[in-house]
């Protein structure tokens, strides 16, 4: 179980920094700003005009007050010594700039873009998490209830079934992570999907724990 752990964790770190990478080094701003609008298309048919409107509204909030309030791509600029308000390198690193700028700000404008599309990934993951936490809460209190008769009974516990849970569920949950940074469109219903998958399993885990725990 430990050896499992350790490398779906290494795992998962390697996906997430080469999606990372992918965001940062490869993909162009037009890709992004399709895929975003693709994205934006699947949540506006699943959610509505209404609600998509208000999760608009959120993420714009967020970007404000993390992006824009903080003058955040402004610090970036400033970091790698650029002069924002036109757009050209300092006098004293024009010819140092002179390759590595047009493609510097192309990463800025891609690393900002990707900071708003996870922004409104986070609040879709939000607004489904709070709504699916009754349902957690009961699948838990299920299995807890199961393990409970089956102290009482004859029926055995089965390791089986208590190890598929608990690694589909955390392997769900490692899927869950580096899907957040995936840099491509994804259907909205996954993550209801997932969450009420992953609280199932939990509590497919909890009953099937060994009697004597």
């Amino acid at each position: 179980m430990t050896d499992y752990f350790k490398k779906a964790f290494w795992i998962i770190v390697f996906v997430f920094v080469f999606e990372l990478a992918t965001f940062l080094l490869i993909l162009s701003g037009d890709a992004i700003k399709m895929a975003i609008h693709t994205e934006s298309q699947m949540i506006e048919a699943m959610y509505g005009p209404v609600a998509y409107e208000k999760i608009q509204d959120e993420t714009k909030s967020m970007y404000k007050n993390l992006v824009v309030d903080t003058e955040l791509k402004k610090s970036i600029y400033r970091y790698f010594n650029l002069e924002e308000a036109y757009r050209i390198p300092r006098s004293g690193l024009q010819k140092a700039h002179r390759f590595s700028y047009p493609w510097l700000l192309d990463r800025i404008d891609v690393f900002i873009l990707m900071l708003a599309w996870l922004f409104r990934r986070f609040i879709l993951f939000s607004m489904w998490f709070w709504a699916c936490l009754p349902a957690f809460g009961i699948a838990l209190f299920n299995g807890q209830l199961q393990w409970r008769i089956n102290q009482t009974n004859f029926a055995f516990s089965s390791p089986f079934l208590r190890i598929l849970g608990w690694k589909t569920s955390a392997t769900l949950l490692g899927m869950g992570m580096v899907s957040f940074v995936l840099p491509f469109p994804l259907p909205p219903i996954i993550i209801p999907f997932a969450i009420i998958t992953v609280s199932l399993l939990l509590g497919l885990t909890l009953a099937n724990i060994t009697k004597r725990f």
